[in-house]
């Protein structure tokens, strides 16, 4: 060992509390984009690093655990309505992804045992196609599967790499006529549980969170039906982007399933929270006075999960789509990464005053900025109502 590995063994003995400035400032130097480009060397990044070190010593602090993450945001990547389309459109399974997969006749002998767990006997698969989803962030090789028998049509789409089911719709149910009798939710709830436990592979981890009826539109005509919604939870906080979806209709013959939804709609980082209450509040409270001087009245934060979005960054460079229909403009989108995060929701709200224009009127609304809670970044948002 050393002279200096003795001298920063000893003062990193002692139990001093590094202030936050230190930890900044080394932060920002040692992962900025000029320091990278410079320290290519090991060496030298080595030899910088122990001048910070000695530079904490030498003020009478020590490292108390800090560690120094990387930064999230990118900025969005921008699309034609075209070039999203053709994304979209573009189903053809890339070469190297076809490795991977389940054969099809194992998807089938699958598909045929959770059509039977799920109460449809003697259906016939009629059709099945291998494709891809590729939209970025959320890319899925998967099988369409048609099946058809006692008087029931059925379209399903099953993760071709681990054969779970990811949709499952009747294409006969919502043709019948509704029945006029009152359905109790409770029955609802039950049915929604016992199909849940059938399919689910993390009973644990996803809750039922709401049961409610809604009305969905078919051939022109308002079909009342009920939802059961169930999310993921990660420690007792709702991630809204993994949810597992039951649609039934109360037709004459009785309660029946008219969909299953299994939507993923964001990749999870379950990151670690390192950013305070107070911390954030400042760093939202100082965005808004960029974006708008109407005085805030209130400002609250609470953690959630959310996933990146456009909302601040459209604010900040004062993007606004001039018409509903923007696609026939050739107005660009604007697309985030599908990663959600744990965030600090800050809700900030104002007086209502009148704005002069539209991007004042946009900018001076009530908010809720995502903050992540591990980086500080503000990585989307949403308007808050009044």
């Amino acid at each position: 060992m050393d002279e200096i590995d003795r001298y920063l063994e000893k003062k990193f003995k002692e139990e001093v509390e590094v202030p936050e400035s230190f930890e900044k400032a080394i932060s920002q130097a040692l992962y900025s984009e000029r320091f990278e480009k410079v320290c290519r060397k090991r060496k030298l990044i080595k030899n910088i690093s122990i001048f910070c070190l000695l530079l904490i010593c030498t003020s009478g602090c020590a490292i108390g655990g800090y560690i120094a993450y990387e930064n999230v945001w990118k900025e969005p990547k921008q699309y034609t309505y075209a070039e999203m389309e053709n994304i979209i459109a573009n189903d053809t399974v890339t070469e190297g992804k076809k490795d991977k997969i389940i054969e099809e006749e194992s998807i089938k002998n699958n598909v045929n045992d959770i059509l039977n767990e799920l109460g449809y006997a003697n259906q016939e698969i009629k059709k099945i196609e291998l494709k891809e989803y590729k939209q970025e962030g959320l890319e899925e090789v998967y099988y369409n599967i048609e099946t058809s028998g006692d008087n029931e049509n059925l379209n399903l789409r099953v993760n071709a790499e681990n054969g779970n089911l990811l949709s499952l719709e009747n294409n006969k149910i919502l043709s019948k006529d509704v029945s006029e009798a009152d359905v109790n939710k409770s029955d609802v709830e039950k049915l929604s549980n016992e199909l849940f436990s059938k399919i689910s592979q993390e009973n644990d981890a996803y809750r039922l969170y709401s049961c409610n009826s809604e009305y969905t539109s078919y051939q022109g005509e308002l079909k009342k039906v009920w939802v059961s919604r169930y999310y993921k939870y990660y420690n007792d906080v709702i991630n809204p982007y993994e949810e597992l979806a039951f649609t039934f209709m109360n037709s004459v013959d009785g309660l029946e399933i008219s969909s299953i939804r299994n939507n993923i709609s964001g990749v999870y980082e379950n990151n670690p929270q390192v950013i305070t209450e107070e911390e954030v509040i400042k760093i939202a409270e100082s965005k808004e006075k960029e974006l708008t001087d109407n005085e805030i009245v209130s400002i609250s934060a609470s953690i959630g999960i959310r996933k990146m979005n456009t909302y601040v960054y459209k604010l900040e460079n004062n993007i606004y789509n001039t018409n509903m229909n923007s696609e026939l403009n050739n107005e660009n989108l604007y697309i985030n990464e599908k990663l959600a995060r744990n965030v600090w929701m800050v809700q900030i709200k104002h007086e209502e005053i009148e704005a002069k224009s539209n991007e004042e009127y946009l900018k001076e609304q009530n908010k809720v900025y995502y903050v992540d809670i591990t980086t500080g970044e503000i990585i989307g948002g949403n308007e808050l109502n009044r």
